[in-house]
């Protein structure tokens, strides 16, 4: 209903400045500022109401009644996913205005890393296949693995020419309490989540991504590490969460970074309140709309006279 506020307003300022407009062709300028001034003041007005009449309807519905054959509707649609479709319809002296929406929530991360929920920690520890690796001497070439490899604290990992069909979780990501792993990245690596935790491709706090120049890496899954430093080339397609500033080569893409909202898994908790986005449908002019817009022309103010003010 926070939304509905929004669209509503938007629709009152439409309804009520229409007026202040008509003031500003028709009459002199100190007139059209003193009509201005009313039509502001009525607007505001206007959002006062229409915020305290949502809030006190619980339901996914609302209409305003504004008098002389005046209304405002608010319809919010069932969700779906993420997604929430709005329709806000207005109606004064027989024109009637609508408008459409998308609303999408979506989670930022707050002062922490993101973490695993509670229920992702449990899918891990039950994991099949899981591959435990602890010391310094981990390395894989050439090759292929399977579900979730676990870091246990102080474990080093190479992956040289190696497609990961699962995730990388370090033993910290499950348990909170600090650590330290290092993962270096060599050739080309492909990591493609599995079921375990879909979405996440490395989830370790605790962890140091490097690469060396020769990487060449396409992951398709979010990154939760302390340090991630890629010098080579690649394409990461998911949301990256590091305590330290990334230190990403002109090679590696993020296809989509800073255009839009990135979704982060369901797997990971991010310590923060969702925050929303809102997309409005685009409006089909009518081709009688177009021609009032092309024709309509300003009226023409009487010039003062000689040696007037």
């Amino acid at each position: 209903m926070l939304l509905a506020v929004l669209l509503l307003t938007t629709l009152i300022a439409s309804l009520v400045m229409t007026y202040s407009r008509h003031a500003l062709l028709a009459v002199d300028s100190s007139s059209a500022n003193l009509e201005s001034q009313r039509a502001q003041a009525a607007a505001d007005s206007g959002f006062a109401w229409a915020k305290q009449s949502l809030a006190a309807d619980a339901g996914s519905a609302t209409r305003l009644d504004l008098g002389d054959g005046r209304s405002v509707s608010v319809q919010l649609g069932s969700a779906t996913g993420n997604l929430r479709s709005v329709d806000v319809d207005a109606s004064t002296e027989g024109t009637s205005q609508s408008l459409q929406a998308t609303f999408e929530t979506y989670a930022v991360a707050g002062e922490r890393l993101p973490g695993l929920t509670a229920a992702a920690k449990t899918a891990v520890n039950a994991a099949s296949p899981v591959t435990i690796l602890s010391g310094s001497s981990n390395s894989y070439s050439s090759t292929e693995l399977t579900g979730t490899i676990l870091l246990r604290t102080g474990a080093r990992l190479t992956l040289r020419d190696v497609i990961v069909d699962g995730s990388i979780v370090s033993e910290a990501a499950l348990t909170g309490a600090a650590g330290g792993v290092t993962i270096e990245l060599r050739g080309g690596v492909l990591i493609q989540p599995g079921a375990t935790l879909p979405g996440c491709a490395i989830v370790a706090p605790d962890a140091d991504i490097e690469g060396d120049g020769s990487e060449l890496v396409q992951i398709h899954g979010a990154i939760v590490a302390e340090r991630l430093r890629l010098r080579g080339g690649g394409v990461l397609h998911g949301v990256v969460a590091c305590d330290d500033d990334l230190e990403l080569a002109s090679g590696i893409e993020q296809p989509g970074s800073g255009r839009a909202p990135r979704a982060w898994p369901a797997a990971l908790e991010t310590h923060s309140a969702d925050v929303g986005r809102l997309a409005f449908r685009g409006v089909d002019v009518r081709d009688a709309e177009r021609t009032a817009i092309r024709s309509f022309s300003f009226p023409t103010r009487p010039h003062a006279p000689a040696g007037g003010p």
